[in-house]
């Protein structure tokens, strides 16, 4: 098993936020600051099986101007992901790879702490065929298509997630 764990603090200055009160004009707010860490965890748990597990804490908040001490606008505070990849070899399919995972995004706030965005859970898998330099794969997200919003703002308007989304690739290495 291997994980990486990264603690950090940054600051940001002159951001631009929409202005007190809903206004639809944009504004400097002078500071913000986060605050955070994220963890990744990897484990090898047969010689077939992969499991991921990654999650993210972030304490991001306004440090000057009208909306001092409230979130900043559509960061989640927390994040969390799980993902498993599993190798067919037992088949007698050696480059064939096959993996599912959930994503959890939490609630996130409108930047000044009046709207709040709902955390949502979301589902995805592929499959993979690896060949020489070749790798086909086909990525599948949001696999139950749920309908969720992704955030919202001061000003009111809010922002739907991407629905059921599959895609397919080839690559060739050199």
């Amino acid at each position: 098993m291997s994980s990486s764990t990264a603690p950090f603090s940054t600051r940001s200055k002159r951001r631009l936020a929409a202005g007190p009160n809903g206004s639809p004009i944009y504004s400097q707010i002078g500071e913000a600051r986060i605050r955070g860490a994220e963890l990744e965890l990897l484990a090898h748990v047969t010689p077939d099986l992969d499991l991921i597990g990654a999650y993210s804490y972030l304490d991001a908040r306004i440090e000057s101007g009208d909306n001092a001490g409230r979130r900043v606008e559509t960061v989640p505070m927390n994040q969390a992901s799980l993902w498993a990849k599993y190798r067919l070899t037992w088949l007698g399919l050696p480059g064939v790879s096959v993996g599912g995972g959930v994503r959890y995004i939490g609630d996130s706030w409108d930047g000044t702490d009046t709207i709040r965005t709902p955390d949502y859970t979301l589902f995805d898998a592929m499959i993979r065929y690896e060949t020489g330099p070749w790798r086909f794969q086909v990525n599948a997200s949001n696999l139950a298509d749920k309908r969720h919003v992704t955030t919202c703002l001061a000003r009111g308007d809010c922002f739907y997630g991407i629905g059921r989304t599959v895609l397919g690739s080839a690559t060739y290495k050199f």
